[in-house]
């Protein structure tokens, strides 16, 4: 689920990353002005559509804007590679988080063109993820470095602290139990809403 608050320009992906998610994160950005924050609690998805909301971000960012995320649970494939192009990443000491390089899952094969464009995507996140991680450090932290998280497929999974380590996070909140009460409940809240139409302002 995509959900807009218009006075805390404030935009969640609650839900996983399909075209109609994109589609309503691009509007929402269309209606945005100056910083925004992105709650990210998402198993990630299409390669495609994530990055579809990766690209409207890098130009919401260009025009001075400044970009904020904020992971409230999970943020995993195309969800954490979201997270690389934020200019400050937030999240709970008991985020977790998963990279790895985009692939097609689909039924059928790709065509040319979206090979090419698969390519160039993963050069792109490769590229980021170089910018924001030190691959030494990555290396010595979880054994693997960014060239190899690109060419061997494999799933890099890190916990806040390890996130924090490498650059990709700038602050954790240590939840408290209180604190963790009213985060299922803006859950609920939120599922409730899904479950009762579309988008919120």
């Amino acid at each position: 689920m995509v959900c807009k608050n218009s006075l805390l320009n404030e935009i969640l992906i609650y839900s996983g990353i399909y075209n109609f998610t994109a589609a309503a994160v691009i509007e929402a950005f269309n209606q945005a002005h100056g910083p925004v924050t992105m709650r990210i609690n998402s198993p990630g998805g299409s390669v495609f559509s994530g990055y579809g909301i990766i690209a409207k971000m890098k130009e919401y960012a260009a025009k001075g804007n400044k970009l904020n995320v904020k992971v409230d649970g999970m943020a995993m494939s195309m969800a954490a590679n979201i997270c690389l192009f934020a200019d400050n990443v937030e999240c709970l000491d008991v985020t977790k988080f998963m990279f790895h390089a985009g692939s097609y899952s689909g039924d059928g094969d790709l065509t040319e063109d979206e090979i090419n464009f698969m390519a160039q995507i993963n050069s792109d996140l490769k590229a980021k993820m170089a910018e924001k991680v030190n691959s030494d450090k990555l290396k010595e932290l979880k054994g693997i470095s960014i060239d190899e998280l690109f060419t061997t497929k494999k799933d890099l999974y890190l916990t806040a602290d390890e996130a924090k380590q490498l650059g990709i996070v700038q602050k954790i909140t240590k939840l408290q139990p209180s604190e963790m009460t009213a985060l299922e409940e803006k859950y609920y809240k939120i599922a409730a809403l899904a479950a009762g139409g579309g988008n919120s302002d």
